[in-house]
């Protein structure tokens, strides 16, 4: 029974959240109120205006993984229109990875972009931009990591493939950037302490936008 209205709250809370933000915006209100402001060229190769926008944002104060930054927490939403579409509309993406929680919250570091917070990855040939998520989940700096693409008008969740051959929403990484390769390749690095493949390495991926999915092509230790 304990754990029945648990899950209740937990749903009733998502819901609020949810409903918080508006369906759309205006483009001179989410330009306002963005906390962080990407232009974006699409999988189909328009350029697209993506804001970071909470409804509830607010300063946090002395974070203890990065007490000297500028650091903004809040239940943050993705609104996305033309370039110069009059209306932004609301996305469905969920941003962050599964590891905030009321401990750990959603943030943007605006003093460290490469941290907490969304970070743009310019296109290379025909390859669409991209739109990198990250929240730190260790002290030790350890992240999760979302990638997103704008394909059909929408922001949309690339997964990566594991070495399973499963499809995973979120992976690991390190606050060194995620960059295209002048190959098209995706590169990815993270770290390891485990003995006895201690150290950082970088794993290459292949992107197959047409099922939006990231394929490891193979991994280089730094």
């Amino acid at each position: 029974m304990r754990n029945f209205f648990a899950a209740a709250l937990m749903i009733l809370f998502a819901a609020h959240i949810c409903s918080a933000a508006q369906s759309a915006l205006d483009r001179t209100t989410a330009d306002s109120r963005a906390r962080q402001s990407f232009e974006l060229r699409s999988v189909e190769g328009a350029v697209y205006s993506v804001r970071i926008v909470s409804e509830d944002e607010k300063l946090l104060h002395d974070w203890f993984w990065a007490q000297d930054d500028e650091i903004f927490s809040g239940n943050y939403f993705a609104y996305v229109g033309t370039k110069n579409s009059a209306t932004l509309n609301l996305q469905d993406a969920e941003l962050f990875a599964d590891a905030y929680s009321a401990e750990n919250p959603q943030r943007i570091n605006m003093t460290r972009t490469n941290r907490d917070g969304f970070n743009f990855v310019s296109g290379v040939d025909s390859l669409p931009d991209l739109l990198v998520s990250k929240i730190q989940i260790t002290g030790g700096g350890y992240f999760n990591m979302k990638i997103f693409v704008v394909k059909d008008g929408r922001l949309q969740q690339l997964n990566f493939i594991g070495d399973d051959g499963k499809a995973q929403n979120s992976r690991d990484t390190i606050a060194s950037p995620t960059t295209y390769r002048d190959d098209g390749k995706i590169s990815v690095p993270w770290h390891t302490n485990a003995a006895p493949d201690a150290g950082t390495y970088e794993t290459l991926y292949t992107l197959d936008i047409d099922n939006l999915i990231l394929i490891p092509a193979h991994t280089n230790k730094r």
